[in-house]
Protein backbone atom coordinates (compact mmCIF):
# COMPACT_ATOMS: atom_id res chain seq x y z
CA UNK A 1 0.00 0.00 0.00
CA UNK A 2 1.06 3.63 -1.06
CA UNK A 3 0.63 5.98 1.27
CA UNK A 4 0.23 9.98 0.42
CA UNK A 5 1.89 12.91 2.31
CA UNK A 6 -0.87 14.75 4.17
CA UNK A 7 0.27 17.68 2.51
CA UNK A 8 -0.95 16.72 -0.79
CA UNK A 9 -4.58 16.49 -0.10
CA UNK A 10 -6.43 19.59 0.88
CA UNK A 11 -10.20 19.26 2.33
CA UNK A 12 -10.91 16.06 0.95
CA UNK A 13 -15.19 16.00 0.52
CA UNK A 14 -17.91 13.70 -1.00
CA UNK A 15 -20.83 15.60 -3.19
CA UNK A 16 -23.28 14.58 -5.74
CA UNK A 17 -22.00 14.93 -9.46
CA UNK A 18 -23.71 17.01 -11.57
CA UNK A 19 -24.12 14.50 -14.24
CA UNK A 20 -24.78 11.75 -12.26
CA UNK A 21 -27.76 12.77 -10.34
CA UNK A 22 -30.55 9.94 -9.89
CA UNK A 23 -27.62 7.44 -11.07
CA UNK A 24 -26.63 4.63 -9.12
CA UNK A 25 -23.67 5.62 -8.47
CA UNK A 26 -22.62 9.37 -6.89
CA UNK A 27 -19.86 11.26 -8.40
CA UNK A 28 -16.75 11.85 -6.49
CA UNK A 29 -15.06 15.93 -5.75
CA UNK A 30 -11.68 15.85 -4.63
CA UNK A 31 -9.50 19.28 -4.11
CA UNK A 32 -5.70 18.83 -4.68
CA UNK A 33 -2.51 20.24 -4.26
CA UNK A 34 1.08 20.61 -4.68
CA UNK A 35 2.43 23.09 -1.94
CA UNK A 36 -0.42 25.39 -2.08
CA UNK A 37 1.01 26.31 -5.96
CA UNK A 38 -1.19 24.17 -7.89
CA UNK A 39 -4.71 24.24 -7.63
CA UNK A 40 -7.41 21.48 -9.26
CA UNK A 41 -10.75 20.76 -8.99
CA UNK A 42 -11.48 17.03 -10.58
CA UNK A 43 -14.68 15.33 -11.05
CA UNK A 44 -14.66 11.81 -11.85
CA UNK A 45 -17.60 9.15 -10.67
CA UNK A 46 -16.69 5.57 -11.74
CA UNK A 47 -18.89 5.23 -14.31
CA UNK A 48 -17.33 8.47 -15.75
CA UNK A 49 -14.18 7.59 -15.90
CA UNK A 50 -13.10 8.04 -19.18
CA UNK A 51 -10.24 9.28 -21.44
CA UNK A 52 -11.28 12.81 -20.83
CA UNK A 53 -11.54 12.33 -17.05
CA UNK A 54 -7.43 10.83 -16.99
CA UNK A 55 -6.79 13.89 -18.78
CA UNK A 56 -7.70 15.83 -16.46
CA UNK A 57 -4.53 13.92 -13.77
CA UNK A 58 -1.78 14.36 -16.56
CA UNK A 59 -0.98 17.62 -14.58
CA UNK A 60 -0.50 15.72 -11.22
CA UNK A 61 1.09 12.51 -12.93
CA UNK A 62 1.34 8.79 -10.82
CA UNK A 63 -0.01 10.72 -7.74
CA UNK A 64 -3.21 11.75 -9.32
CA UNK A 65 -3.63 8.40 -10.47
CA UNK A 66 -3.38 6.36 -6.99
CA UNK A 67 -6.00 8.95 -5.96
CA UNK A 68 -8.54 8.41 -8.89
CA UNK A 69 -7.96 4.57 -8.30
CA UNK A 70 -8.48 4.78 -4.67
CA UNK A 71 -11.44 7.34 -4.61
CA UNK A 72 -13.48 5.08 -7.09
CA UNK A 73 -12.56 1.83 -5.38
CA UNK A 74 -13.88 3.63 -2.23
CA UNK A 75 -16.95 5.06 -3.48
CA UNK A 76 -17.90 1.74 -5.25
CA UNK A 77 -17.78 -0.61 -2.17
CA UNK A 78 -19.54 1.98 -0.21
CA UNK A 79 -22.40 2.34 -2.63
CA UNK A 80 -22.64 -1.04 -3.38
CA UNK A 81 -24.67 -2.86 -0.67
CA UNK A 82 -22.83 -6.04 0.02
CA UNK A 83 -24.26 -9.52 -0.79
CA UNK A 84 -23.76 -12.62 1.09
CA UNK A 85 -24.88 -16.12 -0.63
CA UNK A 86 -27.38 -17.96 0.71
CA UNK A 87 -26.33 -20.94 2.99
CA UNK A 88 -26.55 -23.86 1.48
CA UNK A 89 -26.92 -27.70 2.91
CA UNK A 90 -26.27 -30.85 1.06
CA UNK A 91 -28.41 -33.75 2.05
CA UNK A 92 -27.29 -37.27 0.65
CA UNK A 93 -30.44 -39.34 1.28
CA UNK A 94 -28.12 -42.14 -0.19
CA UNK A 95 -25.21 -41.75 2.42
CA UNK A 96 -26.11 -43.07 5.52
CA UNK A 97 -24.77 -41.06 8.96
CA UNK A 98 -25.96 -43.16 12.49
CA UNK A 99 -25.34 -41.55 15.43
CA UNK A 100 -25.28 -42.15 18.83
CA UNK A 101 -28.64 -40.52 20.62
CA UNK A 102 -28.07 -37.49 22.51
CA UNK A 103 -31.15 -36.65 24.18
CA UNK A 104 -30.92 -36.84 27.95
CA UNK A 105 -32.03 -35.26 30.95
CA UNK A 106 -31.32 -33.92 34.53
CA UNK A 107 -33.78 -34.68 36.99
CA UNK A 108 -37.07 -32.75 36.04
CA UNK A 109 -39.50 -34.82 36.34
CA UNK A 110 -41.89 -35.97 39.41
CA UNK A 111 -44.26 -39.06 39.79
CA UNK A 112 -46.67 -38.38 37.77
CA UNK A 113 -45.80 -35.23 35.51
CA UNK A 114 -44.60 -34.82 32.71
CA UNK A 115 -47.26 -37.29 31.04
CA UNK A 116 -45.67 -40.20 29.35
CA UNK A 117 -46.73 -38.93 25.75
CA UNK A 118 -44.80 -35.74 26.33
CA UNK A 119 -41.56 -38.03 27.11
CA UNK A 120 -41.82 -40.74 24.91
CA UNK A 121 -41.38 -38.66 21.73
CA UNK A 122 -38.20 -37.62 22.88
CA UNK A 123 -36.94 -41.00 23.16
CA UNK A 124 -34.57 -40.27 26.22
CA UNK A 125 -31.32 -42.00 25.96
CA UNK A 126 -30.06 -40.81 28.98
CA UNK A 127 -31.36 -39.70 32.68
CA UNK A 128 -29.20 -38.45 35.66
CA UNK A 129 -31.32 -38.27 38.85
CA UNK A 130 -30.05 -38.20 42.65
CA UNK A 131 -29.80 -41.61 44.27
CA UNK A 132 -32.68 -40.63 46.36
CA UNK A 133 -35.22 -40.51 44.03
CA UNK A 134 -35.93 -44.17 43.21
CA UNK A 135 -39.28 -43.37 41.78
CA UNK A 136 -37.74 -40.92 39.39
CA UNK A 137 -35.38 -43.69 38.63
CA UNK A 138 -38.18 -46.12 37.58
CA UNK A 139 -40.18 -43.60 35.19
CA UNK A 140 -37.05 -42.94 33.47
CA UNK A 141 -36.11 -46.65 33.02
CA UNK A 142 -40.06 -47.26 31.96
CA UNK A 143 -39.01 -44.30 29.17
CA UNK A 144 -35.57 -46.79 27.91
CA UNK A 145 -33.43 -44.32 29.70
CA UNK A 146 -29.83 -45.64 31.13
CA UNK A 147 -30.07 -44.41 34.70
CA UNK A 148 -26.95 -42.00 35.99
CA UNK A 149 -27.06 -41.82 39.70
CA UNK A 150 -25.97 -39.07 41.62
CA UNK A 151 -23.65 -40.00 44.67
CA UNK A 152 -23.18 -36.57 45.87
CA UNK A 153 -27.01 -35.46 45.41
CA UNK A 154 -28.10 -37.84 48.19
CA UNK A 155 -25.57 -37.07 50.73
CA UNK A 156 -25.86 -33.30 50.35
CA UNK A 157 -23.32 -29.85 49.10
CA UNK A 158 -22.74 -26.93 51.05
CA UNK A 159 -25.36 -25.28 49.66
CA UNK A 160 -27.61 -27.32 52.08
CA UNK A 161 -25.31 -28.06 54.88
CA UNK A 162 -24.05 -31.31 53.68
CA UNK A 163 -27.58 -32.38 54.39
CA UNK A 164 -26.37 -32.61 58.12
CA UNK A 165 -23.68 -35.55 56.73
CA UNK A 166 -20.73 -32.74 57.78
CA UNK A 167 -18.11 -32.74 54.55
CA UNK A 168 -16.80 -35.82 53.42
CA UNK A 169 -13.58 -35.98 54.76
CA UNK A 170 -15.11 -35.06 58.34
CA UNK A 171 -15.00 -37.48 60.86
CA UNK A 172 -12.77 -39.86 59.33
CA UNK A 173 -14.73 -40.65 55.92
CA UNK A 174 -16.77 -42.69 57.91
CA UNK A 175 -20.59 -40.57 56.99
CA UNK A 176 -19.63 -40.50 53.52
CA UNK A 177 -18.41 -44.67 53.46
CA UNK A 178 -21.72 -45.37 55.16
CA UNK A 179 -23.57 -43.52 52.68
CA UNK A 180 -21.68 -45.16 49.72
CA UNK A 181 -22.65 -48.90 51.00
CA UNK A 182 -25.78 -47.81 51.44
CA UNK A 183 -26.88 -46.78 48.10
CA UNK A 184 -24.68 -49.71 46.60
CA UNK A 185 -26.82 -52.33 49.02
CA UNK A 186 -30.28 -50.35 47.57
CA UNK A 187 -28.94 -50.47 43.91
CA UNK A 188 -27.46 -54.11 44.12
CA UNK A 189 -28.48 -55.32 40.96
CA UNK A 190 -29.64 -52.68 39.18
CA UNK A 191 -27.99 -50.90 35.53
CA UNK A 192 -26.82 -47.61 36.94
CA UNK A 193 -23.88 -45.60 36.50
CA UNK A 194 -22.49 -44.14 39.62
CA UNK A 195 -21.78 -40.55 39.28
CA UNK A 196 -19.28 -40.09 42.30
CA UNK A 197 -20.13 -36.14 42.72
CA UNK A 198 -21.72 -33.21 41.04
CA UNK A 199 -19.37 -30.14 39.78
CA UNK A 200 -16.37 -30.96 42.66
CA UNK A 201 -14.39 -27.84 40.77
CA UNK A 202 -12.36 -25.65 43.33
CA UNK A 203 -13.84 -22.22 42.75
CA UNK A 204 -14.24 -19.98 44.45
CA UNK A 205 -17.94 -19.69 43.05
CA UNK A 206 -18.54 -23.23 44.03
CA UNK A 207 -17.55 -22.78 47.93
CA UNK A 208 -21.33 -22.45 49.01
CA UNK A 209 -22.57 -24.81 45.95
CA UNK A 210 -21.25 -27.76 45.33
CA UNK A 211 -17.61 -28.28 46.67
CA UNK A 212 -15.68 -26.61 49.17
CA UNK A 213 -12.84 -28.85 49.42
CA UNK A 214 -9.60 -29.18 47.92
CA UNK A 215 -8.86 -31.25 44.62
CA UNK A 216 -6.87 -33.66 46.73
CA UNK A 217 -10.08 -34.37 49.19
CA UNK A 218 -12.14 -34.88 45.84
CA UNK A 219 -9.61 -36.88 44.85
CA UNK A 220 -9.98 -39.22 48.11
CA UNK A 221 -13.86 -38.71 47.82
CA UNK A 222 -14.10 -40.66 44.83
CA UNK A 223 -11.18 -43.35 45.83
CA UNK A 224 -13.08 -44.02 48.71
CA UNK A 225 -16.73 -44.37 46.68
CA UNK A 226 -14.87 -46.63 44.38
CA UNK A 227 -13.21 -48.67 46.46
CA UNK A 228 -16.46 -49.54 48.65
CA UNK A 229 -18.18 -49.77 45.30
CA UNK A 230 -16.05 -52.61 43.81
CA UNK A 231 -16.36 -54.36 47.50
CA UNK A 232 -20.15 -54.12 47.00
CA UNK A 233 -20.99 -54.64 43.36
CA UNK A 234 -18.09 -56.41 41.97
CA UNK A 235 -16.35 -55.69 38.96
CA UNK A 236 -18.83 -54.92 36.60
CA UNK A 237 -20.21 -52.24 38.23
CA UNK A 238 -19.99 -48.93 36.40
CA UNK A 239 -18.12 -45.68 37.86
CA UNK A 240 -17.23 -42.75 36.67
CA UNK A 241 -16.72 -38.82 37.16
CA UNK A 242 -15.34 -36.64 37.70
CA UNK A 243 -18.63 -34.51 36.25
CA UNK A 244 -16.87 -30.85 36.92
CA UNK A 245 -19.41 -27.74 35.99
CA UNK A 246 -16.67 -26.90 33.32
CA UNK A 247 -14.34 -27.84 30.80
CA UNK A 248 -10.69 -27.63 32.09
CA UNK A 249 -8.44 -29.61 30.35
CA UNK A 250 -5.61 -29.26 33.20
CA UNK A 251 -8.32 -30.30 35.79
CA UNK A 252 -9.33 -33.43 34.10
CA UNK A 253 -5.58 -34.59 33.43
CA UNK A 254 -4.85 -34.00 37.12
CA UNK A 255 -8.02 -36.39 37.76
CA UNK A 256 -7.37 -38.84 35.35
CA UNK A 257 -3.36 -39.18 37.01
CA UNK A 258 -4.60 -40.09 40.27
CA UNK A 259 -6.64 -42.37 39.45
CA UNK A 260 -3.94 -44.17 36.99
CA UNK A 261 -1.44 -43.74 40.15
CA UNK A 262 -3.72 -45.42 42.18
CA UNK A 263 -5.25 -47.68 40.13
CA UNK A 264 -8.99 -46.54 39.84
CA UNK A 265 -11.22 -46.94 36.81
CA UNK A 266 -13.14 -44.40 35.61
CA UNK A 267 -15.75 -46.30 33.58
CA UNK A 268 -17.06 -42.94 32.34
CA UNK A 269 -15.34 -39.74 31.80
CA UNK A 270 -17.99 -36.99 32.38
CA UNK A 271 -18.03 -33.05 32.68
CA UNK A 272 -20.26 -30.29 31.67
CA UNK A 273 -20.19 -28.22 29.30
CA UNK A 274 -22.79 -25.30 29.94
CA UNK A 275 -22.23 -20.91 30.06
CA UNK A 276 -18.83 -20.75 28.59
CA UNK A 277 -20.31 -22.82 25.17
CA UNK A 278 -23.56 -20.76 25.18
CA UNK A 279 -22.43 -18.63 21.87
CA UNK A 280 -19.38 -21.14 21.44
CA UNK A 281 -21.23 -24.16 20.53
CA UNK A 282 -18.02 -25.61 17.95
CA UNK A 283 -15.78 -25.81 21.18
CA UNK A 284 -17.59 -29.01 22.75
CA UNK A 285 -16.39 -30.53 19.35
CA UNK A 286 -12.86 -29.69 20.14
CA UNK A 287 -12.79 -30.42 23.85
CA UNK A 288 -14.42 -34.02 23.08
CA UNK A 289 -11.62 -34.45 20.44
CA UNK A 290 -8.98 -33.90 22.89
CA UNK A 291 -10.00 -35.90 25.69
CA UNK A 292 -10.60 -38.69 23.58
CA UNK A 293 -7.40 -38.93 22.53
CA UNK A 294 -6.33 -38.07 26.19
CA UNK A 295 -8.30 -41.39 27.65
CA UNK A 296 -7.00 -43.33 24.85
CA UNK A 297 -3.50 -43.21 26.79
CA UNK A 298 -5.25 -44.37 29.84
CA UNK A 299 -6.06 -48.05 29.16
CA UNK A 300 -5.76 -49.02 31.91
CA UNK A 301 -8.84 -47.46 33.78
CA UNK A 302 -10.92 -48.95 30.99
CA UNK A 303 -13.00 -45.31 30.24
CA UNK A 304 -16.15 -47.07 28.35
CA UNK A 305 -17.58 -43.89 27.82
CA UNK A 306 -16.97 -39.82 27.47
CA UNK A 307 -19.78 -38.49 28.48
CA UNK A 308 -21.25 -34.64 28.66
CA UNK A 309 -23.52 -35.18 31.39
CA UNK A 310 -24.75 -31.32 31.58
CA UNK A 311 -25.08 -29.29 28.37
CA UNK A 312 -27.27 -26.22 27.14
CA UNK A 313 -26.24 -23.43 28.79
CA UNK A 314 -28.58 -20.66 30.46
CA UNK A 315 -29.05 -18.36 27.95
CA UNK A 316 -29.65 -20.59 24.80
CA UNK A 317 -31.70 -23.33 27.27
CA UNK A 318 -35.16 -21.96 25.35
CA UNK A 319 -34.01 -21.78 21.92
CA UNK A 320 -34.93 -24.40 19.59
CA UNK A 321 -32.04 -23.67 17.01
CA UNK A 322 -29.02 -23.33 19.34
CA UNK A 323 -30.64 -26.79 20.90
CA UNK A 324 -30.36 -28.46 17.70
CA UNK A 325 -26.93 -26.88 17.20
CA UNK A 326 -25.59 -28.35 21.14
CA UNK A 327 -27.13 -31.67 20.19
CA UNK A 328 -25.43 -32.04 16.70
CA UNK A 329 -22.30 -30.60 17.90
CA UNK A 330 -22.37 -33.20 20.90
CA UNK A 331 -22.58 -35.78 17.52
CA UNK A 332 -19.73 -34.56 16.24
CA UNK A 333 -17.70 -35.11 18.37
CA UNK A 334 -18.35 -38.17 19.33
CA UNK A 335 -19.62 -37.93 22.53
CA UNK A 336 -21.11 -41.28 24.16
CA UNK A 337 -23.99 -39.48 25.90
CA UNK A 338 -25.37 -36.32 26.78
CA UNK A 339 -27.74 -34.81 29.62
CA UNK A 340 -29.89 -31.56 29.07
CA UNK A 341 -29.24 -28.79 32.24
CA UNK A 342 -31.64 -26.91 34.34
CA UNK A 343 -31.66 -23.19 34.83
CA UNK A 344 -33.63 -21.32 36.89
CA UNK A 345 -36.71 -19.70 35.22
CA UNK A 346 -38.11 -16.29 34.96
CA UNK A 347 -39.85 -16.76 38.38
CA UNK A 348 -37.05 -18.15 40.23
CA UNK A 349 -38.03 -21.62 39.96
CA UNK A 350 -35.45 -24.31 39.51
CA UNK A 351 -36.56 -26.29 36.20
CA UNK A 352 -34.97 -29.42 37.52
CA UNK A 353 -37.76 -29.77 40.46
CA UNK A 354 -40.83 -28.39 39.19
CA UNK A 355 -41.88 -30.74 36.48
CA UNK A 356 -40.71 -29.43 33.47
CA UNK A 357 -38.87 -31.55 31.91
CA UNK A 358 -35.67 -29.76 32.28
CA UNK A 359 -37.86 -26.43 31.15
CA UNK A 360 -38.86 -27.86 28.05
CA UNK A 361 -42.56 -27.83 29.39
CA UNK A 362 -44.45 -25.15 30.81
CA UNK A 363 -44.61 -26.55 34.02
CA UNK A 364 -48.01 -24.55 34.93
CA UNK A 365 -49.73 -25.72 32.05
CA UNK A 366 -47.72 -28.66 30.69
CA UNK A 367 -47.90 -27.90 27.31
CA UNK A 368 -44.30 -28.13 25.69
CA UNK A 369 -42.53 -25.16 24.44
CA UNK A 370 -40.36 -24.78 21.33
CA UNK A 371 -37.22 -26.23 22.49
CA UNK A 372 -39.26 -29.18 23.23
CA UNK A 373 -39.94 -29.61 19.69
CA UNK A 374 -36.09 -29.33 18.94
CA UNK A 375 -36.09 -32.65 21.07
CA UNK A 376 -38.90 -33.95 19.52
CA UNK A 377 -37.39 -33.74 15.55
CA UNK A 378 -34.19 -34.51 16.61
CA UNK A 379 -35.80 -37.59 18.22
CA UNK A 380 -37.53 -38.17 14.97
CA UNK A 381 -34.53 -38.04 12.98
CA UNK A 382 -32.11 -40.65 14.59
CA UNK A 383 -33.56 -44.16 13.37
CA UNK A 384 -32.57 -43.28 9.37
CA UNK A 385 -29.98 -40.68 9.67
CA UNK A 386 -27.59 -39.81 5.92
CA UNK A 387 -25.19 -37.54 5.58
CA UNK A 388 -25.82 -33.46 5.64
CA UNK A 389 -23.28 -30.51 5.45
CA UNK A 390 -23.53 -27.13 5.88
CA UNK A 391 -21.36 -24.34 4.19
CA UNK A 392 -21.76 -21.68 6.98
CA UNK A 393 -20.63 -22.40 10.61
CA UNK A 394 -23.80 -21.13 12.60
CA UNK A 395 -26.34 -23.15 10.51
CA UNK A 396 -26.28 -26.68 11.12
CA UNK A 397 -28.55 -29.61 9.49
CA UNK A 398 -29.73 -33.27 9.96
CA UNK A 399 -31.80 -35.36 7.75
CA UNK A 400 -33.44 -38.93 7.76
CA UNK A 401 -34.58 -41.37 5.29
CA UNK A 402 -37.83 -42.32 7.77
CA UNK A 403 -39.34 -39.83 7.98
CA UNK A 404 -37.72 -38.18 4.65
CA UNK A 405 -37.48 -34.83 6.80
CA UNK A 406 -34.64 -32.52 7.40
CA UNK A 407 -33.99 -30.25 10.15
CA UNK A 408 -32.09 -27.12 10.27
CA UNK A 409 -30.97 -25.24 13.21
CA UNK A 410 -29.92 -21.25 13.31
CA UNK A 411 -27.94 -20.77 16.46
CA UNK A 412 -25.10 -18.41 17.20
CA UNK A 413 -24.67 -14.81 19.23
CA UNK A 414 -25.62 -12.18 15.99
CA UNK A 415 -27.78 -12.77 13.17
CA UNK A 416 -26.02 -13.46 9.70
CA UNK A 417 -26.12 -11.09 6.65
CA UNK A 418 -28.97 -13.31 5.21
CA UNK A 419 -31.56 -15.33 6.59
CA UNK A 420 -32.65 -16.98 2.97
CA UNK A 421 -31.29 -20.65 2.79
CA UNK A 422 -31.25 -23.24 0.20
CA UNK A 423 -31.08 -27.10 0.85
CA UNK A 424 -29.84 -29.28 -1.68
CA UNK A 425 -31.52 -32.55 -1.88
CA UNK A 426 -29.74 -35.21 -3.50
CA UNK A 427 -30.24 -39.29 -4.34
CA UNK A 428 -33.65 -38.50 -3.91
CA UNK A 429 -34.74 -42.24 -5.39
CA UNK A 430 -33.09 -43.12 -1.82
CA UNK A 431 -36.38 -42.07 -0.20
CA UNK A 432 -38.71 -43.50 -2.82
CA UNK A 433 -38.93 -39.88 -4.75
CA UNK A 434 -38.31 -40.84 -8.84
CA UNK A 435 -40.55 -38.89 -10.43
CA UNK A 436 -40.46 -34.96 -11.96
CA UNK A 437 -41.87 -33.19 -9.48
CA UNK A 438 -40.71 -32.75 -5.29
CA UNK A 439 -43.35 -31.34 -2.86
CA UNK A 440 -42.11 -30.14 0.47
CA UNK A 441 -43.57 -29.29 3.62
CA UNK A 442 -41.29 -26.41 5.41
CA UNK A 443 -42.29 -25.05 9.00
CA UNK A 444 -40.65 -24.04 12.06
CA UNK A 445 -40.09 -23.70 15.82
CA UNK A 446 -39.61 -20.40 16.57
CA UNK A 447 -38.03 -18.86 19.40
CA UNK A 448 -41.08 -18.28 21.62
CA UNK A 449 -38.71 -18.54 24.79
CA UNK A 450 -40.88 -20.00 27.69
CA UNK A 451 -44.37 -19.65 25.92
CA UNK A 452 -45.92 -22.57 24.86
CA UNK A 453 -45.72 -23.96 21.61
CA UNK A 454 -48.50 -26.66 20.73
CA UNK A 455 -47.21 -27.25 17.20
CA UNK A 456 -44.78 -26.33 14.50
CA UNK A 457 -45.78 -23.44 12.78
CA UNK A 458 -46.14 -24.18 8.81
CA UNK A 459 -44.23 -22.07 6.77
CA UNK A 460 -45.54 -23.11 2.97
CA UNK A 461 -45.46 -26.00 1.08
CA UNK A 462 -43.38 -26.00 -2.07
CA UNK A 463 -43.29 -27.92 -5.20
CA UNK A 464 -39.69 -28.32 -7.23
CA UNK A 465 -38.40 -29.66 -10.18
CA UNK A 466 -36.53 -32.66 -10.08
CA UNK A 467 -33.31 -32.98 -11.70
CA UNK A 468 -30.69 -35.96 -11.99
CA UNK A 469 -32.13 -36.79 -9.01
CA UNK A 470 -31.32 -34.17 -7.00
CA UNK A 471 -34.14 -30.78 -5.92
CA UNK A 472 -33.28 -27.36 -4.36
CA UNK A 473 -35.81 -26.01 -1.53
CA UNK A 474 -35.37 -22.47 -0.32
CA UNK A 475 -36.79 -21.69 3.17
CA UNK A 476 -37.13 -18.11 3.50
CA UNK A 477 -36.43 -16.04 6.27
CA UNK A 478 -35.04 -18.48 8.86
CA UNK A 479 -34.45 -16.11 12.36
CA UNK A 480 -31.87 -16.50 14.53
CA UNK A 481 -32.50 -19.41 17.29
CA UNK A 482 -34.96 -20.85 15.38
CA UNK A 483 -35.18 -24.40 13.64
CA UNK A 484 -36.93 -25.19 10.72
CA UNK A 485 -38.45 -28.83 9.31
CA UNK A 486 -38.47 -29.68 5.80
CA UNK A 487 -40.80 -32.65 5.02
CA UNK A 488 -40.59 -34.48 1.90
CA UNK A 489 -44.26 -35.43 1.37
CA UNK A 490 -45.19 -38.87 -0.71
CA UNK A 491 -45.21 -38.29 -4.12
Amino acid sequence: MIEVPKFFIHAPKIKTHPASRGAFFTGTETRLGYNHATMMSLRCSPQFFSRQCFSRLRPLGLLGLILLLGLSAFTAQALTKPTVPPTTLSVDFAVPAPQKNMSGFLNGIGQNAPADDLVLPLKPAWWRLSANDQKGVQRARQWGAQIQLSVSDAYGYPLNHWRGHGAPWENNWKRWEAHVRQLANEYRGQPVYWDIWNEPDTQKWNETTFWNGSPQQFFETYKRAYTILREELGPDAIIGGPSYANYNQGDLEAFLSYCHENQLQVNFLSWHELMRVDFAVPDIAEHLAYIRKLASTYPDLRIQKIMINETVGPKTTYFPGDVLAVLHTLERGGADGANRACWNDSKKRNNCFNQSLDGLIDPETQLPRSAWWAYKTYADSMASRVKVSSTHPNVVGMASQQPAQILVGYFGKEPASSTMFTVRLTHLSAIGQTGKRLKVAIAKAPNTGEAPLSALIPVRTVTVPINKDAATVTIPDLQLHEEAVLTVLSP
